[in-house]
């Protein structure tokens, strides 16, 4: 197995680097749209993308939406939750969610029993930010989960998947109206 490096680091990325991660962000952003959006949003949203990591066919991905005037959106719309997600390639090339890691505040005793006995055996826990190696490894961990960390950030067109993006900027349609 190749070490995990992250993806968005290298900014020489190949067309079907490319293609692969608008893929797994499409995938991301219909996720959110099933599971987390409470109400129909104003305007369209981007996802800020703080690490995206890929092998063999697993991805790990932590993205933080918001508008695409760059406002922050109200937990009157979304979750104000960092959002992580496991991701898997099946056997037709599609992305899909096999793991959610997104939580808020403080995890309980309870908590971290269950995302370890329901954690994916399979999924390499190399893609993982440090906070959930340990986590999944049983180390003593500070029950509070971190926040993405600001800095990188790339916007990723995922208007349509498999499409090679010709920039790195674009309104994500996370809209429900």
């Amino acid at each position: 197995m190749v070490a995990a490096k992250p993806v968005l680091e290298n900014a020489a990325q190949s067309d079907a680097t490319a293609n692969e991660i608008s893929r797994i962000i499409y995938n991301v952003k219909e996720y959110m749209r099933q599971n987390y959006i409470k109400k129909p949003l104003p305007k369209a949203v981007e996802l800020q993308i703080h690490t995206l990591t890929m092998d063999n066919g697993y991805a790990m991905v932590d993205v933080t939406p918001i508008f695409s005037d760059g406002s922050e959106i109200s937990a009157d719309y979304l979750p104000d939750i960092p959002y992580q997600f496991c991701m898997k390639q099946d056997q037709n090339g599609d992305w899909r969610v096999i793991y959610d890691l997104s939580h808020s505040g403080d995890l309980t005793a309870a908590d971290l029993e269950q995302i370890r006995a329901e954690f994916p055996k399979e999924f390499p826990v190399a893609l993982l930010p440090e906070y959930w190696k340990q986590v999944l490894t049983g180390q003593d961990v500070n029950r509070t989960i971190p926040t993405s960390k600001p800095g990188k950030t790339e916007m990723i067109d995922d208007t349509q998947p498999g499409t090679n993006p010709a920039t790195r900027s674009s309104e994500i349609p996370l809209q429900t109206q």
